[in-house]
């Protein structure tokens, strides 16, 4: 029997509880919680002046949420150890994004 998909509802929730879901090996979903979690704060994000100047040059085209799915996809397509984002991952989150809530920085 396959697991139901994620409902991005529920992802929300378990956002807000400080829960992240994973896709486990055998295909079922894991919440989990680490501590120490790590999070950016964005009011205070600081661009440091050496990456400023790299990113002045114009070496790197930075876009967001141009590609979303494309993002979530490359990073599923791991060759080394597997990857948390299964089908149901990527099909949540991409309904996360269609309604504002998940987003890609491209680069």
């Amino acid at each position: 029997m396959k697991p139901t998909p994620l409902d991005p509802a529920l992802v929300i929730r378990a956002y807000r509880e400080g829960l992240f879901p994973m896709a486990m090996e055998d295909g079922t979903i894991g919440w989990f919680s680490p501590d120490p979690r790590g999070i950016l704060p964005l009011d205070t994000f600081h661009i440091p002046s050496r990456l400023a100047r790299v990113m002045r040059r114009g070496r790197f085209e930075i876009r967001i949420n141009t590609a979303f799915e494309d993002v979530m996809r490359a990073c599923a397509a791991r060759e080394d150890d597997g990857t948390w984002i299964n089908e149901d991952i990527v099909q949540c989150y991409v309904a996360l994004h269609r309604l504002g809530l998940a987003h890609s920085v491209e680069v």
